[in-house]
């Protein structure tokens, strides 16, 4: 049974036929291999499609971007673009159409294929659900990735190219996991720090975990985008300084329970620290997307029994916090 069918507009026949061989023998079908947007069209109006891999530069009156754009906004089809241009203007006009990925040529198998899997993971049913909801499982984390691979130069150093295969690794095995079962911290955090790493290379973050936090059970991908975000949010108002990610075990009874405002229980406890309050920080969660986004992380908290908090020093936000009920709901 086919892991999904594949649209590859690329009019450099070498480099579709190197796409086709590792989708292919992943166990991808190709749907189709088309060399402009025109002809990409055509295919995509006439078979089913679960995904289109894009090169920028086509032949044709039609570019990648245009032919992405029509893809998505008319037949709802994710996109991932695949290709060499890096130079801002043209990133900026990629990023209107919404892509679930963004890889920079010359491109590495693994990064390749974990891409396609996380763009297909985080796509939509065709049941008339908007593929452009911010806060998809998934979506948070195709989008940084995305946006931290953009970021990289076109002549990529050897430190570049390895951070990339450790979250395309950290991202393999964190699909392999069911939804249901713990995760253990040794495969959460690695690619975390890794995605962090290159989506904010000026911050310095260090991670504490304590020796009897090893696992905690949730969704891998809602997990990973909540602590994701709180390291996102949070490492916009560094200065100076490092970001500290604790995990740790959280034991609550029935004296504190109603004080802590969770019931007794042990818990998956998660903090996001900065080095000094920021008033900045509070402010920007008052903005209408991160408002959502909060609230959304909020409610993914209380679905598992635990809570989101703002921890509040002074008169600024020192960090974020999360703690979640170990054995769920």
């Amino acid at each position: 049974m086919s892991k999904g069918r594949v649209l590859v507009i690329e009019d450099e026949a070498i480099v579709a036929d190197d796409m086709v061989y590792c989708l292919e023998e992943a166990g991808y079908s190709v749907t189709a291999i088309a060399s402009s947007g025109e002809e990409a069209l055509r295919h995509a109006e006439s078979g089913e499609l679960d995904l289109a891999l894009v090169d920028i530069l086509l032949g044709g009156t039609m570019d990648g971007i245009e032919t992405a754009g029509a893809l998505r906004q008319s037949l709802g089809i994710p996109v991932v673009y695949v290709t060499s241009f890096t130079n801002e203007p043209m990133i900026e006009r990629a990023k209107q159409t919404r892509p679930s990925g963004y890889i920079v040529k010359p491109f590495k198998r693994r990064e390749l294929l974990a891409t396609v899997e996380m763009a297909l993971h985080q796509a939509p049913s065709r049941s008339g659900l908007s593929i452009t909801s911010p806060i998809q499982h998934g979506r948070l984390l195709a989008r940084w990735w995305s946006e931290a691979l953009i970021g990289l130069p076109q002549e990529r150093s050897e430190e570049a190219l390895q951070l990339s295969a450790s979250i395309a690794n950290g991202v393999s095995r964190l699909l392999q996991l069911k939804p249901d079962e713990e995760i253990p911290l040794e495969v959460l955090l690695p690619p975390l720090r890794h995605l962090f790493s290159q989506k904010h290379p000026a911050v310095s973050l260090s991670i504490h975990q304590e020796p009897e936090a090893r696992t905690v059970r949730a969704a891998p991908f809602v997990l990973f985008e909540l602590l994701g975000w709180m390291l996102m949010q949070c490492a916009k108002h560094v200065e100076f300084g490092e970001l500290r990610l604790e995990a740790g075990v959280l034991q609550t009874t029935d004296e504190n329970a109603s004080f802590l405002n969770l019931r007794p229980g042990v818990y998956s406890r998660f903090r996001v620290l900065l080095p000094a309050p920021s008033e900045s920080l509070a402010t920007s969660l008052d903005h209408p997307e991160s408002m959502l986004l909060l609230n959304h992380f909020r409610a993914v908290a209380l679905q598992l029994a635990g809570e989101l908090v703002l921890l509040q020093n002074g008169t600024g936000l020192s960090g974020i916090a999360v703690a979640l009920l170990h054995g769920g709901r």
